[in-house]
């Protein structure tokens, strides 16, 4: 999991909604979440943005650790 999927999941937004928010397709989106896409720098300004994250855009292609992400 990447710090991205992290923080739409908490705000509780569909990868639909934040495609919406950021102007990002949402497949797009779902492409950068499971490794297969790597976003230009707009596309994930965009999407920090619509998160309102305050972190380097570019945090958000981070790995997480699932069980921490979980709260386990």
């Amino acid at each position: 999991m990447i710090e991205l999927t992290k923080r739409r999941e908490e705000r509780g937004m569909t990868k639909q909604k934040l495609s919406f928010a950021s102007r990002v397709p949402a497949t797009t989106i779902g492409q950068i979440e499971s490794g297969r896409f790597m976003p230009y720098g707009p596309q994930i300004e965009r999407i920090a943005r619509a998160l309102a994250f305050l972190g380097e855009p570019a945090e958000l292609l981070e790995s997480v650790d699932v069980a921490e992400a979980v709260g386990s």
